[in-house]
Formats: structure tokens, sequence, C-alpha cells
């Protein structure tokens, strides 16, 4: 059940093999849980702060959010322990903010720890600001090396596969506060608003159809922008990968 890339060409198969349901697995929207900006350190634009984009989902979502709980930095810098509790009581789960998520919770208390009934995990970091930038950078120099790579992309999927979460989505390297708005709402949409699996969620949200410009005309310096932007929109991306199984859904269609 590891892997690292999402193919269309393995969905038949795996649904006759393992007996799952052409149109996905239903996963129990409410017990959402998340962690979002833990040090509230994202204040500075608020237009692109995790806390309100959660707020303005739990709003949009109203009918189906009653039952999400979770904790923000606005009211403390949330303990271990209650990293694990949100974690083990979630069926998705969300972590929304600075950093690297495991940064927050040390692998080695992570590792033996169960997250079977956890289906989904939304990772959405590799964001710095000034605040977590000196934090952080204060905190990895009493790092040894192998604590600093479990904390890796790679590594961390890893480490949460093994406790027993299905889905992983998670970026690769850093990017900007936008980038993580722009894919916490597109998700959200796909997989709520549109019933689609988390797959093809965040495969909509990061390659969305391109538009067509059949009637218009193209001139040179149109194409020398069209290419710059292409090759600068390939970093953000390429950045959010899917470990684990695709099929699982938060808002499957009724039948």
């Amino acid at each position: 059940r590891w892997n690292a890339t999402y193919r269309d060409n393995d969905e038949s198969k795996v649904s006759k093999e393992q007996g799952i349901p052409k149109e996905g697995i239903s996963v129990d929207i409410s017990a959402l849980r998340y962690i979002v900006d833990p040090y509230n350190e994202c204040t500075s634009n608020e237009d692109e702060s995790p806390e309100k984009n959660l707020n303005d989902a739990i709003s949009k979502y109203r009918q189906l959010s009653a039952k999400w709980s979770g904790l923000t930095g606005t009211n403390h810098v949330p303990s271990v322990g209650e990293w694990q509790k949100l974690m083990k009581e979630s069926s998705a789960f969300i972590f929304y903010g600075t950093q690297k998520c495991l940064n927050y919770v040390p692998p080695s208390l992570l590792v033996s720890f169960p997250l079977q009934e956890c289906n989904i995990m939304l990772i959405l970091d590799h964001v710095e600001t000034n605040e977590s930038f000196l934090r952080q950078a204060t905190l990895d120099a009493s790092k040894t090396c192998n604590e600093l790579t479990f904390e890796f992309p790679f590594e961390s999927a890893a480490i949460l596969s093994l406790t027993g979460v299905n889905s992983i989505i998670a970026n690769q390297w850093n990017c900007k506060l936008r980038d993580n708005r722009e894919k916490f709402t597109k998700i959200l949409e796909a997989a709520i608003d549109n019933s689609k699996n988390i797959g093809n969620a965040l495969r909509s949200s990061v390659h969305p159809k391109p538009e067509s410009n059949t009637d218009q005309d193209i001139s040179p310096g149109d194409i020398t922008t069209e290419v710059s932007s292409t090759q600068s929109n390939v970093i953000v991306l390429d950045n959010t990968v899917l470990y684990g199984l695709p099929y699982f859904m938060l808002n499957p269609l009724k039948t």
C-alpha cells in the first residue's frame, strides 16, 4: 500500500484485487481533526493566514464541519499529547502551518503510535516566516543528523505510513503561504464539493485543465511570458504529492 505516485492505470487493478468500490472508500468527515499554525507565526498577511482559511472552510462547509475540532496557535501551543490525541481520534487530519510537520511531534514518539483510524492526512507545511525560521534554527542546532533526517518529507511520510495512516498528502520542498492556501482550498473543493477521491482531488488541484486559446492570436511576447510562467509553476505544481492509497473520499455522492 506504499506508493509515492498515483497512476490511473493502477486504479482498476487495485479495485479488483482488493475489492475497493469504483467510487472510492468513504471516510467519516465528522471526525476531521486539525492543528493550524501552532506558534501563531503566519499573522503578517491576514488573507493568507492558515487560521483564517480554516475558519472560512468551516463556515463554508458548516453542514459537515459541526463536529470538526482542533487547535490553533492563537489559543496556545499544542503539546505533544494534544497532537497525539487529535491524530488518534481522527479519520482525516490536517496540519497547516510553518516549517515541517514532524518538527512538532518527535518521530521517536510517533513511530509506535497507532493511527490506523486516520485514513487521510493533509500536510501543508514547508513555509517559513521570520519567526518560524529563528525558532527552528535554534531547535535544529541541538538535533542529531538522524533526527533531522527523519523530518524530511519522504522519511516523514514513511513514518506516518508505518503508524497506520493510509493516505498522506505532503509538500516536498519549501513554498509560500499563498501556495498552501490555494491547495487547501482547491483540494477541499474537489473532495467535498465535487465528491472526488483524495487522489483525484489532489491531481485536479495541482494540474487543472488548460484553457483553450485557439480563438486568440498569440504573439512571440506572449509565448515567452507563457514559457517563463510555466517554468515557475512547475516548482509549485510538482511540490505536493500523495503517498499511499488515493481512493478515500470525504464526501461521497449520495445514492
